[in-house]
């Protein structure tokens, strides 16, 4: 069964973090390069989006920039839709971050089934409660960047807008009973406390 296209999005400042998360090193190599490693083992090709199409080319890595700068992670998203829609047959892609600390490929199943057996639906990605969905990783329909455009011209810059601004075509599914208890990090902190919690 074909799967769709991977992106993944690594066009942030990294305020928080002091320095560019993406090039945190684990083990011999970066997390950029390891998630790449991994969402290349589901799917392929993998294209990196970012603020710069030469950001990471020490790492040998050619990213793809955003159509429309400046919009966040939006923007990444809205980039990768548009990439796809000129380089695919498939209408979805699948998207996740360069600041993720776990990516089971056994989630990206899940999610593409869902995607697959939903043909209303334009977006698919976890729930963990009622006021907190999680963006990444998750699986996006092409048929969004007029929605994603019509956010950008109104000011709405942000996933959780977007998700609102869709209703019902946004489908849910509950967090993976693997789900990390730091699923993502944005400063040294929370890093840190991700280093001391995951298996050896």
């Amino acid at each position: 069964m074909d799967r769709p296209q991977g992106y993944l999005l690594s066009g942030g400042q990294s305020r928080r973090f002091g320095r560019d998360k993406a090039r945190q090193p684990i083990g011999s190599r970066t997390l950029i390069e390891q998630l790449q490693l991994r969402l290349n083992e589901w799917t392929t090709p993998v294209q990196i989006v970012a603020d710069r199409a030469d950001k990471y080319a020490d790492l040998e890595i050619t990213a793809l920039t955003d159509r429309i700068p400046g919009q966040g992670p939006l923007g990444g998203i809205h980039a990768a839709l548009v990439d796809a829609r000129d380089r695919t047959e498939l209408p979805w892609v699948v998207v996740i971050s360069c600041d993720m600390t776990e990516l089971n490929p056994r989630w990206l199943d899940e999610l593409w089934q869902a995607a697959i057996s939903s043909p209303d639906s334009k977006v698919v990605l976890f729930q963990e409660s009622a006021d907190r969905r999680h963006p990444f990783p998750a699986c996006y329909h092409v048929s969004l960047i007029e929605t994603i455009e019509s956010q950008f011209a109104a000011g709405r810059r942000s996933c959780q807008a977007l998700f609102e601004a869709i209703g019902d075509q946004l489908r849910t599914l509950p967090l993976p009973a693997d789900w990390p208890d730091v699923p993502q990090f944005n400063t040294p902190e929370e890093f840190a406390a991700w280093q001391q919690r995951k298996p050896s």
